[in-house]
C-alpha cells in the first residue's frame, strides 16, 4: 500500500487542481508516477506565490494530467508480474 503526501486538493488562484489521492496498492510505475505528480504539486504550491508564473503553472498542470492520464491506464490494467 502506498500512502501519498497529498491529502488534499491543491488551490490556485481559488481554483481546485487536483483531487484528494489517497491510498492504493502500487506497482513500481505506479509508485513513480505517484511521486512525479506530487513534485509537480510542490512546484504548482511554490509557483503559486510568484507574480506572472501562471503560463508555467497552465503547462506543469498539462504534464500533472498527461499522468494522471498514464495512472488510469496503469490501474486498469491487470497486473501480470505481483513484483512490478
Amino acid at each position: 500500500m502506498i500512502h501519498t503526501a497529498f491529502d488534499g486538493g491543491l488551490s490556485l488562484n481559488g481554483l481546485n487542481c487536483f483531487t484528494r489521492m489517497s491510498y492504493e496498492p502500487g506497482s513500481l510505475d505506479c509508485r513513480l508516477l505517484i511521486d512525479a505528480k506530487h513534485h509537480l504539486e510542490n512546484a504548482l504550491a511554490s509557483l503559486s506565490a510568484l507574480p506572472h508564473s501562471e503560463h508555467i503553472q497552465r503547462q506543469l498542470k498539462a504534464v500533472h494530467q498527461q499522468l494522471e492520464g498514464i495512472h488510469d491506464l496503469k490501474r486498469a490494467l491487470p497486473s501480470t508480474n505481483p513484483t512490478e
